[in-house]
Order: structure tokens, then sequence, then C-alpha cells
């Protein structure tokens, strides 16, 4: 057989800390507990892991992880939902470095790198899979421009090594990257309208053309954070022929606050198939938009 990975998204958590801390737990003893079969790599969250950026909140989230603790490593990063007072986006502070061990997440990849020490809202980590060294980046809500030309630094670094990143809110729910300076209010819950848009916080267009389309090893993106639709997808092609798939799901605004469905992302050499479940419902989507396969094109 072929070989191939999996790794998993974890979209918007944050209903399941407030109100529903079994669905998080199902999601996560589910990965536990298929990680041999659907060969999973690492898992990703897509930021707003907590509804206020509380402590109890924080602490749902930490338990839940606990399924998988030394079992597959995962990539955390921030939304508005986990920074700022009652998670209001308006300043950076968060709970996650008090919650999660900066010194364990170290340790479970293959190498790691940080934008601050002790911070893990900004990581790089390369992982071992059946095809070889993947590189998964984490970056913030907003991500600032010292962050932006860190994670430059870090994929030159890496070149020829295959990547993925997830940060919160990239993607809009009709397929279209935000853009503030071209959109405006007709793109909702865009990352300028917080208090962290006003320390040169990126949204997608900027970090397109900051970053994205001139490093051909990125091969995808996903982002959660929109209601709407919440999912929609996105293929772009960069000048020397690579193409870069950028995915938003989100399902905080359906039954029980997301119904634990999440992304798992099949690896192959050729292509990526993306599939939707609940291990909580067991249920499948099969829709177009939550089951597609995607080609992989390098330059």
């Amino acid at each position: 057989m072929t070989d191939w990975f999996s790794f998993v998204v974890l979209p918007d958590t944050q209903i399941y800390t407030r109100s529903h801390p079994e669905l998080f737990a199902a999601q996560t003893e589910w990965i536990a507990r298929e990680r041999e079969q659907q060969r999973i790599a690492f898992v990703l969250h897509a930021g707003d892991i907590t509804d206020s950026n509380e402590p109890s909140q924080w602490e749902v989230a930490r338990v839940a992880f606990e399924h998988i603790d030394g079992k597959v490593p995962y990539v955390l990063t921030t939304g508005n939902h986990d920074i700022g007072a009652g998670g209001s986006g308006d300043d950076r502070s968060t709970h996650l470095h008090a919650t999660f061990s900066f010194a364990e997440h170290e340790k479970r990849a293959r190498s790691f790198a940080a934008f601050s020490v002790g911070d893990l809202t900004n990581t790089a980590q390369l992982f071992d899979t059946p095809l070889g060294p993947w590189l998964a980046f984490g970056l913030e809500f907003g991500p600032r421009p010292a962050v932006v030309a860190w994670a430059r630094e870090i994929g030159a670094k890496h070149r020829g090594v295959p990547a993925v990143l997830v940060t919160h809110a990239y993607l809009y729910d009709d397929g279209t990257r935000y853009d503030f300076a071209a959109r405006g209010d007709d793109q909702k819950w865009a990352v300028q309208g917080y208090g962290i848009g006003k320390d040169g916080a990126h949204d997608a267009e900027m970090l397109w053309n900051a970053w994205i389309k001139n490093y051909a090893e990125l091969e995808m993106v996903v982002s959660g954070h929109v209601l709407g639709r919440g999912v929609a997808r996105l293929s772009s092609e960069r000048e020397d022929g690579s193409v870069v798939h950028e995915l938003v799901a989100n399902y905080q605004h359906t039954k029980a606050g997301g119904g634990a469905f999440l992304r798992i992302v099949e690896v192959h050499p050729d292509r990526f198939l993306v599939r939707t479940y609940s291990p909580h419902f067991d249920e499948e989507k099969l829709d177009d938009a939550n089951r597609f396969s995607l080609p992989r094109t390098k330059a």
C-alpha cells in the first residue's frame, strides 16, 4: 500500500469548554483510539480553544488534550476568544501558557521553534510522517509583522519540506481570503475590528502577500473563526506553479456547539482527502463542502 498519513484539525471548541466538555473529550479520545488506524501524525487546533479566556475553560481544554498527551503531538494557537479580558480580543493576553507546558511541546516534535520562548501562540514544529518530515506552523490570531517575518525565516530554513499552516482567521465563508483593505465591513469578524488589529495584525490577504505567495512548500492553510456557512475552500496558484489549498471549517453554530465534528486530512503522495466526522454522534458529513479530494501540486 502506498505510504500516507493523516492529520486532524479541531475547529473552534469554544462552546465545548463552556457547555459541552464531553464533546471536546470525545474528539481527543477518538484521536487516541484511532491514531494507528488513521495514521494520525499530528493534530492542529484552529483557535478559539475557549469561549472567554477563563481559567476554568482552559482547564476543560487541558483535560481533553490529556487523552493524546504522549500519543499524538499537537499544535495550539489562539483565536479571538482566547485572548484579552473575557475573550474580547482587545489585547494578546491569554491563559494558554499557564495551562499547557511549553517544555512538553518542545519534546514532542522532531524540531521545535517558537517566536517567543515559553509562548505556544506562534510555533513551527517539524513532525516525522510516513511521507517524510512535515512542518506545521501555528500562528496567532492576526499575526503581527514580526511574527510573519519570523515564520518566513523558519520556512526558508526548511526549503523542500512540505508545510501546513493553522491560524484562526484566514478564509471567509464565501471562499475568499480575509481582505480588509478591499472588502472592509463586507467581511464580518475581520481582525482589524478587534483591539489587536491596532498592532499591525495581518489578515489573510496581507499574509498572502507578505509570505505565502512566495512559499512554495506551504501546501495547506486551515482556519476557523467564521460563522455563516462555516465551511469553504480556495486553491491559489503561485507564480511558480505551486498551489496552496486554503480551508475554513467551523461548526460552533450547529448542534451542541459544533457536534464534535473534526476534520481528518489524509495526505497521499498525489492528493489530500478531507473528511469531516463526529466521534460523539458517530456521524460523517458527506456533502461536497465537507468531504472532498484536492491535488497536491508542487512547483
